[in-house]
């Protein structure tokens, strides 16, 4: 007895593991944010795990060949099926409490154990096992093979399911679904487990039984007996093996045909499902429909060369007078041609016929597209590839299966430890341009090393280790391959392009820069005032264009730019605006190419753009506000809109102001610093805005030592930084950790930079750039802007990005970079309008800064 229940474990250990791998599918892969539809997906592909390990119990023997042997022990028949039931019941509940952890683990658990247990998915788990448990056993036994018998059991409840959820609909409409669903499973695993003992103790040995349920349908291989009598090479050797391959697949055809014509259905409202259920089961069905679609192809190419293998039959084909490579390529086209119909064309028609029924498309919300169809084909190429070469090592489908699933899984689990860690938070991502090398590579590696296994006695797992060094050294060639052109490795080796240092601009104006979709403007040291209107889409204005002088030369002191509008001040102390501009009292707008006066003060002293509000200081230290304020950023104690400037407050001590998205922050001549509006703006938090909201200037801290401040001039800027009279660089708001991929909010300043005098800083909730006193050019968070840190000098977590020492100005937006140096030019990192969409959806952005207009030459002007 010992002897037999190690052979029963030895048969069961391969489709265990498998089932293992797909019971925990919601470890290592959430699809979609949707948590009913990942449990359904989870609870799926659960299933199908449980599916082959039932049918591998007698399938296995099957497909050995020691079916017979085993019945003839000297033993009971009834002691041979409980060692048999008892070893596959045990390693069905072993997997079933795998995935119960499992789906505690990924999607939350509850309070309590007994809870839990009551879970709804966790008894739709228990059906699934016993109607797995039953259908595989009788339905093995039936049809004496593994192939008809995985078909069968999983299209015979759904068969079931489908019809009596149509009869529910038609005939008792407001009962649950999922009552009639629970009670059809029941009915079905109770009388097929209590089916499957007694069909193995009555149990015969039909040949004729089994041949025609493997190959229904009897195809005359007229070529093959031509062949006999012919010549060494008849004419139609290639369309005899090409028939044959196809009489291998017939299983999978006719069950793939059945199976999606019965999966159509379901994406028909009102025949299933009632209107009201439909937006509840859509997601579930369009997740397991990629489920179906991945296993067709993958059974098609699992079935190719294993099936052959199994027979004796690939042995005798290769003693045939045609060469092994043709009879290779011919079984590629044969189960290519299959998969590609199975998987994607017959299933893009099936789906095309109920959109232009329906209206909906399983395959997202879009309406039916030809797109979809290259989607899938890619798609079943893939999975019919992975087949293939799982088959080319394995004696009979469950190994195929098995093997298949593993490098999936373990591909998988390569691209989350190593580049989804390391490399995900760079935007693009290596991964894009990894997987366009990597495809093709692979593609005809694992062709190759299928053709090599053929002819080969080595299956299993020692197959597959005598193929892994290639293997591995073919995905390290792709990885050290697309580090390479995705970091752009030769800025690296090669000299970055030179460029002349100019005289610096002389004056004393505040040097500025802002940047947004609307577009761009730049004041030099001297007061002249450079402007690129229009845009690009939402990256921004392209820098290609000439840039258009605002007014006079040596005419501003100050500006500043809005989402859609700019705000300039004069020598003379008035305040200008142009582009959108307000009228009658905000409820309508006008453009104005040109600057108009703002008001009749001539008092102006510094100005600063938000979004879409403005904030401006006059000389006797009073601040003003005006524009949007529905997040009370104007400060003025309201959340009406301004049309023109109002007074914020009563206090006429302000030195220092900023404005981001929808906030305001300033510093008074006392060093304290003030904040209003919203600070949190980003989606994806949880946190009560009303703690985040001020209507009146709110001090914020108790220090008294403050300089300045800046705030973001992106769209969804959240981020406000302000400088010490020490130097010190301070930051709160939304700040990003370390990792990229999560922020901590800050109520009050903290430490931003290392212990260094810094004097200008452009805030953004991605990475903030800074200028120190000596004149460099510093950023945090380089991969948020489509960078890395290769060959930059890195110190206390800032990249330098030049060694000029001449740096004057600063700002960020998006994945964009501008800076200004003394000499009037201005430079660019990050997105570069003008260069191909191709390069820039697959490479960082370049680490050689461009060189978008020089404004400090005559000439330029």
């Amino acid at each position: 007895m010992e002897t037999r229940l190690r052979k029963e474990f030895r048969l069961l250990l391969t489709p265990w593991v498998l089932a293992l791998l797909l019971a925990t599918t919601t470890l290592w892969w959430r699809p979609g944010p949707d948590e009913t539809a990942a449990r359904v997906f989870g609870l799926a592909c659960f299933a199908l795990g449980m599916v082959l390990l039932a049918v591998a119990a007698f399938g296995q023997e099957f497909s050995h060949g020691t079916f017979l042997s085993w019945l003839c022990q000297p033993v009971s028949r009834a002691q041979l099926w409980l060692e048999k039931a008892g070893v596959l019941a045990l390693a069905m509940v072993s997997v079933f409490l795998v995935f119960s952890v499992s789906i505690y683990c990924s999607l939350g658990g509850v309070n309590s154990l007994p809870a839990y247990i009551r879970h709804p998915v966790i008894g739709w788990a228990v059906l699934v096992s016993f109607t797995a448990l039953g259908g595989g056993l009788s339905l093995t036994l039936l049809s004496r093979e593994m192939i008809s018998s995985i078909w069968l059991t999983v299209i015979l409840p759904v068969a079931l399911g489908l019809t009596l959820a149509y009869a529910r609909q038609k005939w008792f409409p407001t009962q649950s679904p999922a009552t009639w669903w629970g009670a059809t499973l029941v009915v079905y695993s109770a009388v097929i487990c209590l089916a499957s003992p007694g069909l193995f103790l009555r149990y015969q040995d039909t040949q004729r039984l089994r041949d025609r349920t493997l190959y229904p349908f009897r195809l005359r291989l007229r070529f093959f007996r031509r062949q006999a009598a012919g010549p060494s090479r008849p004419r139609g050797s290639t369309a005899a093996m090409f028939w044959k391959e196809l009489h291998l697949q017939q299983i999978n055809f006719i069950c793939s045909v059945v199976f999606l014509l019965l999966r159509a259905p379901a994406f028909v409202p009102d025949t299933l499902w009632k209107s009201s259920e439909w937006k509840g089961v859509v997601e579930t069905l369009r997740l397991i429909s990629w489920l179906v679609l991945a296993l067709i192809p993958l059974l098609a190419g699992a079935v190719a060369i294993c099936e052959e293998r199994r027979l004796g039959l690939l042995e005798w084909q290769f003693s045939l007078p045609t060469s092994r490579l043709r009879q290779f390529l011919t079984k590629l086209f044969a189960t290519y041609l299959l998969g590609l119909f199975l998987g994607a064309l017959l299933p893009w028609l099936v789906d095309g016929l109920v959109w232009a029924y329906t209206g909906y498309s399983s395959f997202g919300n879009a309406a039916f597209e030809r797109m979809a169809l290259g989607s899938m084909a890619v798609f079943a190429v893939v999975a019919t590839t992975l087949g293939l070469y799982a088959s080319s090592l394995s004696k009979n489908l469950v190994q195929s299966l098995t093997l298949a699933g593993g490098l999936v899984v373990a591909v998988a689990a390569v691209i989350v430890a190593v580049f989804v860690r390391l490399f995900g938070r760079y935007s693009p991502s290596p991964l894009v341009l990894g997987g366009w090398l990597a495809a093709p590579m692979l593609f005809i590696l694992l062709l190759v090393l299928s053709y090599r296994n053929c002819a080969r006695a080595v299956v299993g797992l020692r197959g597959f280790l005598a193929d892994a060094p290639i293997l591995g050294a073919a995905l390290l060639l792709v990885s050290l391959l697309t580090l390479g052109v995705w970091g752009r490795a030769w800025e690296l080796v090669l000299p970055a392009p030179q460029h002349s240092v100019g005289a610096p601009v002389a004056g004393k104006v505040e040097p500025r820069i802002a940047y947004r979709p609307s577009g761009l403007i730049v004041l030099l040291q001297d007061g002249t005032l450079y402007e690129w209107v229009g845009g690009t889409g939402a990256s921004g204005p392209g820098f290609d264009a000439e840039p258009k002088l605002v007014g006079n030369r040596s005419q501003w002191i100050l500006a500043d730019q809005a989402w859609s509008s700019s705000v300039a001040i004069k020598a003379d102390g008035t305040l200008w605006m142009w582009g959108t501009v307000p009228i009658d009292g905000g409820k309508f707008a006008r453009f104005e190419r040109d600057p108009v006066r703002v008001g009749g003060d001539s008092d102006w002293a510094r100005v600063a753009c938000g979004q879409d509000h403005a904030l401006a200081l006059k000389r006797d230290g009073s601040l003003w506000a005006w524009g949007a304020n529905h997040h009370g950023q104007l400060g003025d104690g309201t959340k009406t809109n301004r049309t023109v400037p109002v007074h914020v407050g009563q206090d006429n001590d302000w030195m220092a102001i900023a404005a981001g998205s929808h906030h305001s922050v300033a510093v008074k001549k006392d060093g304290s610093l003030w904040q209003w509006g919203e600070l949190l703006n980003y989606p994806g938090y949880t946190v009560e805005r009303a703690d985040w909201t001020r209507l009146s200037p709110t001090r914020i801290g108790t220090d008294t030592n403050w300089f300045a401040v800046f705030c973001g001039n992106h769209v969804s800027s959240v981020t406000s930084m302000a400088v010490g009279n020490d130097g010190s660089l301070w930051a709160w708001g939304a700040l990003p950790r370390s990792d990229g991929r999560s922020y901590s909010l800050c109520k009050e300043p903290m430490p931003a930079a290392g212990n260094h005098h810094w004097t200008k800083a452009a805030p953004s909730f991605g990475g903030s750039a800074a200028i120190r006193s000596d004149g460099t050019l510093w950023i945090g968070m380089l991969f948020s802007h489509g960078l890395n840190s290769w060959g930059f000098r890195t110190r206390d977590g800032c990249v330098e990005l030049s060694d000029r020492k001449d740096w004057i100005a600063v700002t960020v937006s998006g994945d964009t970079v501008l800076a200004l140096t003394a000499d009037g030019r201005l430079w660019n990192w990050g997105f570069q309008p003008g260069e191909n969409p191709v390069i820039q959806s697959l490479l960082i952005h370049s680490r050689w800064p461009r060189l978008v207009a020089d404004l400090g030459n005559a000439e330029t002007k």
